[in-house]
């Protein structure tokens, strides 16, 4: 009996340090800074339509105002449109902005606005659309 409990002790002794190079630990940091609170608010369309008659290049699409701390600098880029129209067909249409350099400085009131155009020479004339488009602002 002796030689059995001192049998199961070993191998219960065993078996929880193998259990111990077993584990694997892994530990992680996050960290985040806010640098400059901003406020953006968004005032624009999210569907258009394209009469048969018009040639229309550029359609605005909205208009971006900023608000935040005077002349605060910013980089933004902004990804092509999608848009849809009434049969499902989906069209990439290329976004661009008033401002071309990709960033922007608000004014001494700390605010600064911006409008966002898509061209729509490639969408077929006289459907109605609705999609969207992605702008990513980041304060240095």
């Amino acid at each position: 009996m002796n030689s059995r409990s001192l049998t199961t002790l070993i191998f219960l002794l065993s078996i929880s340090v193998a259990g111990a190079w077993g584990q694997v630990r892994v530990t992680g940091h996050v960290f985040a800074e806010v640098v400059e609170s901003a406020n953006a608010t968004f005032n624009g369309e999210t569907s258009f339509q394209l009469n048969e008659v018009e040639s229309m290049n550029n359609v605005s699409v909205g208009n971006i105002s900023i608000s935040g701390k005077p002349q605060s600098h910013c980089n933004f880029t902004i990804n092509d449109g999608v848009v849809k129209n009434q049969n499902g067909e989906e069209f990439t249409l290329p976004t661009t902005s008033d401002n071309t350099q990709g960033s922007l400085t608000t004014n001494e009131k700390g605010k600064r606005n911006l409008a966002m155009t898509v061209k729509t020479d490639n969408l077929p004339k006289g459907d109605q659309y609705c999609g969207n488009y992605n702008i990513t602002f980041a304060y240095n």
